[in-house]
C-alpha cells in the first residue's frame, strides 16, 4: 500500500502478489491496486491504458503456482472447504443465518451468499470512493471481517495497522472483546464438542456496534456543528 501510495507501481504489484500467494484475502483490494487517474468517470476507472505494471501480479502468481500443477484441483480442495462449510464467531452471518433458518433447510449457503453480495457493492464503492490507499484498505478490510462467515481473532491484525492512521475506539474495543471468543475451546478441551454460546457474539459485537454507531454520529453529525478555531502559531 505505501509502494501505491508513492506510485511505485511495480514495487506494489510485486508485493501484492506476495501477499496474496501467503493469504488470498488480499485480492479483495484489487480495485485499489487498479491505478486510476485523476478523473473519476467510470469510462477513465474502467480504461485499462496506464495500468501495464499490473499485469507483474498474474505474472508472478502463475510462475509461484507452476510448481503445484500436477496437483490440479487439489489446490482448491482447502479454500472450497473453509468457504462452503466454515463459520465461527460471525454476527451479521449469524443473524442472516438465523432468519433464513427458519424457511430454509440450505440457509447455511444462502447466508454466506446473501453476505458476499452485501460486501461486493461495499468493498468496491469504498475503494472507488477513496483515493487514499490506506484508507480504501481499512473500509474494505473492515466490511470483509464484518460481514465474513468466520470472524477468528487473529483476523483483527487486518485491521489494527490501520487504526494509528484512522483512530476507532469501537475497533480497538473489539481488538480486546474478540478474545471472548476463544471461550469455545474451555468445553471443547474435555468434550470434544465445538458449541458457540450466542452470549460471546452479543459481548463482542454489541459494544462494538453500539460505540461505532456513536462514534460515527458525532463525527458525521455533532463534529460538523463545533466550530472551528483558527490556531496562531509563532
Amino acid at each position: 500500500l505505501h509502494a501505491l501510495q508513492v506510485r511505485r507501481a511495480t514495487v506494489a504489484a510485486g508485493a501484492f502478489a506476495g501477499a496474496f500467494l501467503a493469504k488470498l484475502i488480499p485480492l479483495i483490494l484489487f480495485p485499489t491496486f487498479w491505478l486510476r487517474p485523476q478523473n473519476r468517470t467510470l469510462a477513465n476507472w474502467l480504461d485499462p491504458r496506464g495500468r501495464g505494471k499490473l499485469m507483474i501480479f498474474p505474472g508472478l502468481v502463475l510462475v509461484a503456482f507452476l510448481p503445484f500443477a500436477d496437483a490440479g484441483d487439489k489446490l482448491s480442495t482447502g479454500l472450497q472447504m473453509y468457504m462452503q462449510h466454515w463459520h465461527f464467531n460471525a454476527a451479521a452471518y449469524s443473524v442472516v443465518h438465523l432468519v433464513l433458518e427458519l424457511s430454509s433447510s440450505n440457509a447455511h449457503a444462502y447466508a454466506r451468499w446473501i453476505c458476499a453480495i452485501l460486501l461486493a457493492p461495499l468493498a468496491l464503492g469504498a475503494q472507488i470512493r477513496f483515493r487514499d490507499p490506506y484508507q480504501a484498505a481499512f473500509m474494505t478490510l473492515g466490511a470483509y471481517i464484518l460481514l465474513s462467515p468466520t470472524m477468528h481473532p487473529w483476523y483483527l491484525l487486518w485491521i489494527l495497522p490501520f487504526l494509528p492512521f484512522f483512530p476507532s475506539p469501537a475497533w480497538m474495543l473489539f481488538s480486546g472483546l474478540v478474545f471472548l471468543a476463544y471461550e469455545v475451546l474451555i468445553p471443547y478441551s474435555s468434550t470434544g464438542i465445538w458449541h458457540e454460546n450466542p452470549w460471546i457474539i452479543w459481548a463482542q459485537y454489541a459494544p462494538f456496534y453500539l460505540l461505532l454507531g456513536a462514534t460515527t454520529f458525532y463525527r458525521q453529525i455533532i463534529g460538523s456543528r463545533v466550530p472551528r478555531t483558527n490556531q496562531l502559531t509563532d
